[in-house]
């Protein structure tokens, strides 16, 4: 199955406008922020929550452009890698970005909207590879930790919902849920059997067994 493109919310991205600056991509206000932050865990999605190592998106940026949009909708292009306009790369915080806003009517509401506050969250668009992501339990609680993905597009977003996880990806945890109960089971019943055989030992340390008239025999 082709994994499917998934989007995340970015809390405490730290975007801020700053005025027109000389640049050789013509346009408006700079915005900066961080997109997505390493190693940070969500909220909830519907059972599990989930974080991204350091490093998630190396591979990524190496290999392809990213999209900057307004709410994640395509017609609403604010920027794009490829031209310049966005500048996107990793630290130890996490995935940072610079855009140079367009100066067309959409650029001049999101420049305003974002120093007036009204704009201070963002998103991003990703798809996670096989292999990319592992699945594990802390405090009784299911994680999910990225360590690769492929990003195609961060956005500046009005609402700070978290996205519905996609259904592949629901099903992928119930899947790790099942596994892991079998496993428990496993590991239940070795104990329960290794448990048996020791009370078996110690009521009979010489391993005598019983004869014809009802008492005890030493072992061959």
């Amino acid at each position: 199955m082709k994994p499917a493109l998934e989007i995340r919310l970015t809390v405490g991205s730290g975007l801020h406008a700053e005025p027109a600056s000389p640049t050789r991509v013509r346009g408006g206000p700079v915005v900066r922020g961080y997109a997505a932050i390493f190693n940070g865990l969500s909220q909830d999605m519907g059972g599990f929550r989930e974080r991204f190592t350091p490093g998630a998106f190396t591979d990524s940026l190496k290999r392809q452009g990213v999209l900057a949009l307004f709410n994640h909708d395509r017609s609403a292009l604010l920027g794009r890698t490829s031209s310049g306009s966005l500048a996107v790369s990793q630290d130890s915080h996490g995935l940072s970005f610079q855009l140079v806003l367009p100066a067309t009517q959409l650029g001049r509401d999101v420049a305003e909207l974002v120093q007036r506050g009204d704009l201070s969250k963002m998103s991003f668009g990703f798809i996670v590879p096989s292999r990319g992501d592992s699945w594990g339990s802390e405090r009784g609680q299911m994680i999910r930790t990225v360590h690769q993905a492929h990003l195609f597009e961060i956005s500046i977003v009005p609402e700070p919902a978290y996205e519905q996880t996609s259904v592949a990806l629901r099903a992928e945890l119930d899947a790790v849920l099942v596994a892991t109960q079998a496993a428990r089971r496993r590991r239940l019943e070795a104990l329960l059997g290794s448990g048996s055989a020791q009370r078996v030992g110690r009521e009979n340390p010489r391993g005598l067994r019983p004869n014809g008239g009802g008492g005890v025999s030493g072992g061959a």
